[in-house]
């Protein structure tokens, strides 16, 4: 029996139209402590997990080449997304709490993958997200926390408004 409960607003599904393979933003407990999720649930159909946590958030002193450091992160994430859905594979994008870093990932494949414009994919992101998760949206000012990764995402994409 899994320590961690399992709700449906743990999770965001979205569709990859090109590949018809979904994305699963989940946060980290979802990875690490539920077995049910590890087992059954989702690892059966993703032979990786694509692991954000690992992806640096503070920006105490948002330096050119910390900026640069972050949005390099943020696209070889993104990247290893594109690898995964195009070799058939269900993507499982996690980080902590599935709030910022990972929708900042999953926001950049869109956008270099799949040509989508920034602006946009924010949009459409914001609507998924408070739509599949509301108990964190309702908690949360900024959910998904795009503000926090807006600096690199913008060094990625300067013109993609």
């Amino acid at each position: 029996m899994s320590a961690y409960k399992i709700s449906d607003s743990d999770f965001v599904t979205l569709m990859d139209s090109y590949t018809g393979r979904q994305i699963l933003n989940i946060d980290r407990n979802l990875i690490e402590y539920d077995d049910h999720v590890r087992s059954k649930r989702f690892c059966c159909v993703a032979r990786k997990h694509i692991n954000c946590q690992t992806l640096h958030d503070s920006f105490c002193e948002p330096t050119p080449a910390r900026i640069k450091k972050v949005a390099l992160e943020i696209l070889s994430h993104a990247f290893n997304i594109a690898m995964e859905l195009s070799d058939g594979w269900e993507c499982f994008v996690y980080c902590k709490n599935a709030r910022s870093r990972s929708p900042a990932v999953i926001a950049a494949f869109y956008i270099v993958f799949r040509g989508r414009k920034y602006d946009d994919v924010k949009a459409w992101l914001d609507v998924a997200y408070k739509t599949q998760r509301p108990i964190t949206a309702n908690a949360s000012v900024d959910f998904p926390n795009f503000p926090k990764f807006e600096l690199p995402l913008r060094y990625c994409f300067p013109s993609s408004s």
